[in-house]
């Protein structure tokens, strides 16, 4: 196992999580929800790939996600921070 094996992965980490309703603030989300959303954005990056879409568009459509995933997260159910 290499040392840098893992790295970059975090994004994508924690994009899934986020899709799959795991909460930022915690208290809330589901193994099952963690796990769908890990599948979901696996299978739109093998799609994009297989399309033959550069890396660095599949990077920056991770980043799309995350942020529309943070805004969806925070409009239907978070607090406002005091």
């Amino acid at each position: 196992v290499a040392a840098a094996q893992g790295d970059g992965a975090i994004f994508t980490v924690f994009a899934a999580a986020v899709i799959g309703g795991v909460g930022l603030n915690g208290g809330k989300g589901t193994m099952f929800g963690a796990f769908t959303g890990i599948l979901l954005l696996y299978m739109i990056q093998n799609v994009l790939t297989l399309a033959g879409v550069p890396a660095q568009w599949i990077q920056a459509l991770n980043g799309a996600i995350i942020i529309i995933a943070l805004v969806l997260s925070r409009l239907t159910g978070g607090k406002v921070q005091e």
